[in-house]
């Protein structure tokens, strides 16, 4: 992991915030109509490092010439850590539909971009949007329509408030419009649970099994577990949200 000095003030804060944090319920409200495009959940941790990451950064994010993975701290409590690589298990669970929701799709054209030309063995410049490399694409993505989305966690109500001020938008094509959010709510918990209705709130990796009060049926698929969750180096075998746990 990857320490970038500008977000060492965040870890120190947020470790001395940890014997304090609490359950919690995030609401988000989207703008009504607004599409979600998503292939997976969005999930709040997530979220949270990408406000950290805007802030500390003052927008330049982090740089991109490596591919390890970096520690980004979030005021949420830690389950577990791997051993290698110190990457944290959040005490989260990924942002899901509450309430009326649809699943649809939608398609967009991705056509030639002007300038772009092949020559061909004549000597011409020719375009073919039909065939060959150039062709015109249809892509399609999948949408959620949902009034709210709703996650739970242990963390700190002041700074998680704080820091989803600027989330305006979430899941991807935010910069056309979609996942438009009106408003965030932020409210206190009974409890937060790691398997809740005999089934994984959250995904849990095969090194954390002792984490899980019961069995988990089915084996283990690679995929993520911390963040960031589109950083392959950090996947690993896991059981995804839903697994079903037996006594």
């Amino acid at each position: 992991m990857i320490h970038y000095p500008p977000l060492a003030p965040y870890a120190d804060g947020y470790a001395a915030l940890a014997p304090d944090m609490t359950p919690l319920s995030v609401t988000v409200r989207m703008v009504p109509g607004s599409r979600i495009v998503h292939y997976n959940a969005p999930t709040l941790d997530g979220l949270l490092s990408w406000c950290v990451v805007h802030e500390a950064t003052e927008g330049r994010m982090l740089p991109r010439d490596n591919h390890e993975p970096y520690a980004v701290p979030v005021p949420l409590a830690v389950l577990w850590r791997e051993p290698e690589t110190d990457a944290p298990l959040h005490a989260v669970t990924p942002l899901v539909a509450a309430g009326a929701a649809a699943w649809d799709s939608e398609s967009e054209i991705k056509r030639p971009q002007e300038g772009r030309f092949t020559r061909s063995k004549s000597g011409r410049f020719i375009l073919t949007p039909s065939a060959g490399r150039w062709r015109a694409r249809q892509i399609r993505r999948p949408v959620l329509v949902a009034d709210t989305l709703v996650a739970t966690c242990v963390g700190d109500r002041v700074e998680i408030t704080r820091l989803l001020e600027q989330a305006v938008a979430i899941g991807k094509r935010r910069a056309s419009g979609h996942g438009a959010i009106q408003s965030w709510e932020i409210a206190d918990a009974a409890d937060w649970q790691l398997v809740r209705d005999g089934r994984l709130t959250r995904p849990v990796p095969q090194a954390a099994r002792h984490l899980i009060p019961g069995t988990p049926h089915g084996a283990p698929a690679l995929g993520a577990w911390s963040l960031p969750a589109w950083q392959s180096a950090l996947y690993r075998p896991v059981w995804v949200t839903g697994t079903e746990v037996g006594s």
